[in-house]
């Protein structure tokens, strides 16, 4: 099994990555995304694909995720702000960022 990273996950290449993911869920385990601000889409790729780690850069966007869906509850880190993807590929255990 392979263990992804995408950065952008929430635009058309991270979301197309998502797709093959799901596609062959024997092959790859989503272990870390990053993402701006899109909340929803965030939201959505935590319930679906309970990575490890997110990363959002938008300080808002990451309370509005940590209101939404606790991280405790979860089981995910969640890691905000300008700096927040050099910490990202920093901590995560990744074979591949897309």
């Amino acid at each position: 099994m392979r263990r992804i990273g995408i950065l952008g996950s929430t635009g058309s290449i991270g979301q197309q990555t998502l797709e093959i993911v799901s596609a062959f869920p024997d092959q790859f385990k989503v272990v870390a995304i990053a993402a701006h601000s899109r909340t929803d889409s965030i939201l959505s790729q935590v319930l679906t694909y309970r990575p490890e780690w997110v990363s959002i850069t938008d300080p808002q966007s990451a309370d509005q995720v940590r209101s939404d869906l606790p991280p405790i509850q979860h089981n995910y880190t969640l890691i905000d702000g300008r700096n927040s993807l050099y910490d990202l590929v920093d901590v995560a255990d990744v074979d591949i960022w897309v």
